[in-house]
């Protein structure tokens, strides 16, 4: 397999950890060897230059992961600040939306998340509770927030939610397509409809 050289614009630690979370998310962990992530790093493949950053190939999965988790989070704008004078349909919309948006940057950590951390229950549970619990809480605020929202469970209507939409995108990202091939607008258009429909029986 070809191995894409990681740009130079970033430090060399930085260049490190790109290049193993992308081929760990293409390859799998235990697949990408040390020399690999060197070469798409720039440096010399086999020369033990990588130990110069980190202590071992387990670390740089573990600083990756942070790396992902500790970057800006749009999903969490979205709900907290970015649309807050719109309707509920179109504050909905903008949060899938920036879910989405946010799988797909993070495509790597979620194919090394599905593929590999069962390997790993410490760090697969930091990314939970870090990534996917900090979401779905802050789902389950907006919708507490929403004045039809009365006696609706909102923690597990949000992770019906958060579910939803980690499975369209898990489920393109694995077979080329969504299932029966839905594209993103109908699929966030039936995901709507149906919150919005569970909002209004809870009025």
């Amino acid at each position: 397999m070809a191995i894409e050289q990681v740009g130079a614009g970033s430090s060399a630690k930085a260049r490190v950890l790109d290049a193993a979370m992308r081929l760990f998310g293409e390859q799998g962990y235990a697949a990408t060897t040390v020399a690999q992530i060197e070469a798409a790093a720039g440096l010399r493949p086999g020369s033990g230059g990588l130990y110069r950053h980190v202590a071992s190939k387990r670390q740089l999965l573990e600083q990756g992961v942070r790396r992902v988790l500790d970057a800006h989070n749009d999903v969490l704008v979205a709900l907290s600040e970015g649309v807050e004078d719109a309707p509920a349909d179109v504050q909905l919309r903008a949060i899938a939306e920036a879910g989405l948006a946010r799988l797909d940057h993070d495509r790597d950590l979620n194919r090394v998340m599905l593929r590999d951390l069962r390997d790993f229950p410490e760090l697969a549970d930091e990314v939970r509770r870090h990534e996917v619990d900090v979401v779905t809480r802050a789902l389950a605020t907006w919708l507490a927030a929403q004045r039809s929202a009365r006696h609706l469970d909102v923690e597990a209507t949000a992770s019906v939610v958060v579910s939803a939409v980690s499975h369209y995108w898990t489920m393109t990202d694995a077979t080329g397509a969504a299932p029966l091939a839905i594209e993103r607008d109908r699929f966030l258009d039936a995901l709507i409809a149906l919150v919005q429909s569970v909002l209004a029986r809870d009025a």
